[in-house]
């Protein structure tokens, strides 16, 4: 949790602070609806976000093409 505070306040990228503000608001325990109405993203981006940052942490909400190149590299044989 320090980490994503941490990260939140040092970021100068609008768009991974809110996936990271809606990992903190998780992680606290606040529901998926909750985080929709407080960040104004969809539920079904969240539920993906939390897929990324369950599967690769930090650095899977950093950047969706960075995402996909390691998902990518996961699923080849």
């Amino acid at each position: 949790r320090k980490q994503l505070q941490k990260l939140i306040s040092k970021t100068k990228n609008k768009h991974l602070a809110r996936r990271l503000i809606a990992m903190l608001m998780l992680h606290q325990g606040q529901s998926i609806t909750d985080v929709h109405h407080t960040t104004g993203a969809t539920r079904s981006s969240i539920g993906s976000w939390l897929r990324w940052y369950t599967g690769c942490g930090v650095d899977g909400l950093k950047s969706l093409t960075q995402w996909l190149a390691a998902s990518n590299l996961a699923n080849s044989p």
